[in-house]
């Protein structure tokens, strides 16, 4: 790794100048650190609370093609991160061979102004809106005739039908309804990424479509000392968004960390520790895009480090290939009263070369170590 020394570390809103670094690390004073804004707060404790410590964004702030907008007319003026309740999932066929993922969500609260907004819609029929299940009811009529009390949404994509039909995470619900994944359950917590819309084909109901990051968490790794997750960025392949969808797309995950630098010796504790891996990709692009591929500092190993302490390490394997496929940097930095460093891991990603098919298909496999309780960080765990 280089040695950065003298070298501008451009974050999120501000900029803040790197320490000597024997190792490469990227190395701060808190010093130079501006303290947190209400909305830095806020949107930290959103993300850790009700978006399963993830957020994801678009870094161009792609809108939908005309043609797009004809059956869909987006709430708002751009994308948005939704979280709730799994309820349900199903494909349906659509346009040009394609077969859409259906994500059926009970939102958490902070989320329902997407139904909301579409209730404000004049043409809407609710009559056609989706309803959540009752669970009990789901291997029965899975029809309007169990619909609860509860207002649900659809998340939809259509994913890369040879990935569509071979993916582990969804094995065995193609062309079914009512049914959950091998690893999202019924109950689980799922979180999405997308522009809200209402379908004109629907009687104007509320969706994120297409939804083109999808994260939730993976149990079966899960345990009092780590959290892991599987994160899906995804380009729509049924060709009717137009160059929203079009390659080559841009999408980012942020995984937020939190530390206190202290005197105490770091060699007594490991800090918060980020392993990241590539469980599957087709047509991942990032490494012809050194805007995205760059990261923080080189190598496959990236630390933050305040005032001498390592508040966050992450990995990215030993692969020079997957070390080209995401770019991972250092963002949004900032500081609490009582010296608490908050920001976000940024993990960037490019999907779809510029002549191909809309095949772009990336899912990572994230897992967040807990520290050691004599560590020099105490961050949030989801």
């Amino acid at each position: 790794m280089r040695k950065a020394t003298g070298y501008l570390f451009c974050l999120t809103a501000f900029s803040v100048l790197l320490l000597d670094s024997p190792s490469g690390d990227v190395v701060l004073s808190s010093a130079n650190i501006p303290v947190a804004t209400a909305a830095q707060i806020e949107d930290f404790n959103t993300t850790n609370t009700l978006l399963l410590g993830v957020k994801a964004n678009d870094p161009v702030a792609a809108t939908p093609a005309q043609n797009a907008k004809d059956k869909w007319k987006m709430l708002t003026l751009n994308k948005r991160n939704l979280a709730g309740i799994f309820n349900r999932y199903g494909t349906e066929a659509e346009v040009n061979n394609a077969y859409d993922w259906n994500l059926l969500i009970d939102p958490f609260e902070k989320f329902r102004f997407v139904y909301d907004l579409a209730m404000q819609n004049p043409g809407k029929t609710q009559s056609e809106w989706p309803g959540c299940i009752d669970y009990a009811k789901q291997l029965q009529r899975c029809d309007s005739k169990d619909y609860n009390g509860r207002h649900c949404l659809w998340a939809e994509i259509s994913p890369y039908r040879y990935f569509l039909n071979t993916n582990r995470w969804f094995k065995g619900t193609h062309d079914q309804h009512c049914k959950e994944g091998e690893f999202l359950k019924r109950g689980d917590t799922v979180a999405v990424y997308g522009f809200p819309v209402t379908d004109k084909a629907h009687g104007y109901n509320p969706e994120i479509h297409p939804a083109q990051q999808i994260w939730f968490r993976y149990r079966q790794k899960t345990n009092s000392s780590k959290n892991t997750y599987f994160l899906f960025f995804i380009q729509d392949a049924s060709d009717r968004f137009g160059n929203w969808s079009g390659s080559p797309i841009y999408g980012q995950f942020l995984i937020p960390f939190k530390g206190k630098p202290s005197p105490i010796n770091v060699s007594l504790g490991e800090p918060l520790t980020m392993n990241i891996t590539i469980a599957e990709k087709y047509d991942l692009v990032t490494k012809n895009f050194p805007q995205y591929s760059q990261d923080a500092d080189d190598g496959y190993n990236h630390a933050l480090i305040v005032d001498g302490k390592k508040i966050v390490s992450v990995n990215e394997g030993q692969s020079e290939e997957t070390n080209r496929s995401l770019g991972i940097k250092f963002t949004d930095i900032s500081k609490l009263p009582d010296g608490t460093i908050q920001g976000y891991v940024q993990v960037s990603m490019v999907l779809g070369d510029y002549n191909t098919d809309p095949i772009g298909v990336v899912v990572l496999e994230l897992e967040v170590i807990k520290p050691r309780s004599n560590a020099v960080v105490n961050p949030i765990i989801r």
